[in-house]
C-alpha cells in the first residue's frame, strides 16, 4: 500500500502537473508549468540522496485536531505512502504559506519539524522547490476536480486556497524574503548575512519557535 503511486506523492509532482495543467485557466498554465519544471529540475539534481520513508502525505491544519484535553490528533490517512521524508515538511510548509502568507510562520513550522528530524543539506536545498511543486499539484488537481463536479461548493472553496498556495509559492523566494525581512529579522537567532538568500531554508529552519 505504501507504493500506491497516488497523485499527491511529490515524487510524481511534475508528471501530475503536466497531465492536468490544461485544467487551469489559459492565463495560468504557462506560469504553472514553468515553475513546476524549474522546481523539479532542482529536486532531480539531488533526488537520489533524499531519505525515503512512509509519510502521512497531507500534513495540513485541516488534518490536525485538538481534543478537550488538549491532545493533538492527526487524521485522514488517505494519502499515506512512501515518499521523500522532506515531502512531509514541504506539504506542511505549503499549507502554512497559503493560509498565513508569512515566511516567518513557515519558518516556525520548519523549526518544529527540524527539532525532531535532523534534515540533511540536500533536504534543506529542495524544501522550497517541493513547496512550489506542492502548490502546482494542488492548483491543477483542484481545477480538475471542479471541472468534474462544478456544483461542489467545497471543491470551489478549496480551489481558492490551492491557487493561493500556488501563486505565493512560485514568487521567487528572494523577493519574498526581502518583502518580509522585518518580520523575519525579529525571529532569526543570528544574522544570516548574504547566506540568507542562496540558502534560505538553512536559516528558516533555525527560526525561534515562539
Amino acid at each position: 500500500a505504501a507504493e500506491r503511486g497516488i497523485q499527491w506523492e511529490l515524487r510524481r509532482a511534475l508528471e501530475v502537473v503536466e497531465a492536468l495543467v490544461d485544467e487551469l485557466p489559459a492565463e495560468r498554465r504557462g506560469a504553472c508549468l514553468r515553475a513546476a519544471r524549474a522546481a523539479a529540475a532542482r529536486v532531480d539534481a539531488v533526488s537520489a540522496t533524499l531519505p525515503l520513508q512512509v509519510v502521512h502525505g497531507d500534513l495540513t491544519t485541516d488534518n490536525v485536531l485538538r481534543d478537550a484535553d488538549g491532545r493533538l490528533w492527526l487524521v485522514d490517512l488517505g494519502d499515506v505512502g512512501r515518499s521523500w521524508r522532506v515531502a512531509e515538511l514541504a506539504i506542511l510548509a505549503a499549507d502554512v504559506l497559503g493560509r498565513t502568507d508569512s515566511l516567518a510562520q513557515v519558518g516556525r513550522a520548519v523549526a518544529g519539524f527540524a527539532s525532531a528530524i535532523d534534515l540533511t543539506d540536500d533536504e534543506l536545498e529542495v524544501l522550497w522547490p517541493l513547496v512550489v511543486l506542492r502548490g502546482a499539484v494542488l492548483a491543477v488537481s483542484g481545477a480538475s476536480q471542479l471541472r468534474i463536479d462544478e456544483d461542489n461548493a467545497y471543491a470551489r472553496e478549496r480551489l481558492e486556497h490551492e491557487l493561493a498556495v500556488h501563486d505565493r509559492a512560485r514568487v521567487p523566494l528572494r523577493a519574498q524574503l526581502l518583502e518580509q525581512v522585518d518580520e523575519l529579522a525579529l525571529l532569526l537567532r543570528d544574522d544570516g548575512g548574504d547566506d540568507l538568500v542562496p540558502r534560505p531554508l538553512r536559516q528558516l529552519h533555525e527560526l525561534v519557535g515562539d
